[in-house]
């Protein structure tokens, strides 16, 4: 919710196209932001969930991967920024704003995957909500501070030293943990493992975010920033969804030591739960529409036909998200990281030439596809292993030896 709202106030305060540039940069920037530290935020919600006594230990050491990842990233999301979105921009606007994005967005995943991996869920939305209300408060405080329209190079501004300070604050976070004795040795074994869940993140940011930048590029800044505030509001109606999935992901990685099949009967009340939410608010997206351009001003007209081409998101989202955390905690983070990696390659693909030949209406149904699509393998992926685990057990049983009796 703090998201959405600083979303309205920056789409009011900037101005069109200039948040349209920032959601744009902000998209590649937030891509290059989940390969920081090689899924150090999933494998320490691992390591919490399976042994929350060495948590301490495995803080730092993620921080650290986190850290020393950060430069390279930086200077190939700089790069690739400055390429994708039009030269209108300064260099150094670019450079605060993915700066700004890929040191505060790793860092506040990490502190709240470590609440997460507790049961600490007030201080994981604490974690979730520290950046979002200092980029607000920083920006509210610019507008009454400047005398001269707020512009994007004031934006960027507000979003390098927000990341800044959560920077900080990992750093302090991670020489405590360090410090600390109330820890002994390592609490994570496959680390390789990292990759896999980063890959999955990184492809998962394509299809949320690949859009925007296509729009950006190949119709106008105007187009993406108004495409973004609907999808926005999609996030907004997934809120609820979303964090039913975060709830059932530490009880999901108990579970799935048992396998698929088992951790899904045991939570099937959940399942059917996000499934409901996601019907409501698809209905929810259509009314809500109408009423688009008075929340973000009128100069989005756009967002409301954007709005109500965007009512199957919700659910589509919904089922793959759901499919994707099922086979993440239960041992097929490679196979859910290849999925989603083939999705994002469809997405991009299909993005580029359904906008192409339909403008923005392109993207929403290459987002829609993406989904359907990305789910109905995931599922025949998790339905092949799990048989196939079923089977090998059975085949076991079949010839273990049995004890002697005599014949009669």
């Amino acid at each position: 919710m703090l998201q959405a709202a600083l979303t309205v106030v920056a789409a009011r305060v900037l101005g069109r196209l200039d948040f349209g540039a920032s959601v744009a940069i902000a998209g590649v920037a937030g891509f290059f932001a989940t390969w920081a530290g090689l899924g150090a935020p999933a494998l320490h919600l691992r390591d919490c969930a399976i042994e929350p006594y060495r948590w301490r230990s495995s803080f730092a050491r993620m921080h650290r991967r986190i850290a020393l990842s950060l430069l390279p990233l930086i200077a190939v999301a700089v790069l690739a920024a400055w390429f994708t979105i039009n030269e209108r921009i300064s260099p150094l606007t670019v450079v605060l704003l993915v700066s700004g994005e890929l040191l505060g967005a790793p860092t506040a995943d990490l502190i709240a995957r470590s609440f997460q991996g507790r049961s600490r869920y007030a201080a994981m939305a604490g974690a979730v909500c520290a950046l979002p209300s200092l980029r607000l408060t920083m920006l509210g405080g610019t507008v009454l501070l400047t005398k001269s329209p707020v512009t994007l190079t004031h934006w960027a501004y507000v979003v390098f030293a927000s990341g800044l300070i959560l920077a900080a604050c990992g750093f302090v976070l991670s020489f405590r943990s360090r410090r600390s004795k109330k820890d002994d040795g390592a609490a994570s074994a496959k680390h390789a493992s990292g990759v896999a869940f980063a890959a999955a993140a990184a492809a998962s940011r394509v299809h949320s975010d690949v859009d925007k930048v296509i729009l950006a590029r190949m119709s106008s800044m105007g187009i993406a920033g108004e495409y973004s505030l609907a999808y926005r509001i999609v996030d907004v109606l997934l809120l609820p969804i979303v964090s039913l999935i975060e709830w059932s992901t530490r009880a999901m990685f108990e579970h799935g030591q048992s396998g698929a099949v088992h951790a899904v009967r045991v939570l099937w009340a959940r399942w059917l739960g996000v499934i409901a939410l996601s019907l409501l608010a698809s209905v929810a997206m259509l009314g809500v529409a109408p009423f688009l351009p008075w929340i973000f001003g009128p100069q989005f007209e756009g967002v409301k036909e954007i709005a109500r081409w965007l009512c199957l998101l919700p659910l589509t989202s919904a089922c793959w998200i759901t499919v994707r955390s099922i086979a993440a905690t239960t041992g097929r983070e490679r196979q859910a990281a290849a999925v989603e990696s083939g999705g994002a390659i469809l997405s991009v693909a299909l993005c580029i030439a359904l906008v192409a030949l339909i403008d923005w209406r392109g993207a929403v149904v290459a987002t829609c596809a993406t989904h359907i699509a990305m789910t109905m393998v995931m599922l025949v992926v998790i339905t092949r292993t799990s048989v196939g685990s079923a089977g090998a057990e059975v085949a076991g049983a079949d010839h273990e030896p049995q004890p002697w009796r005599p014949q009669t």
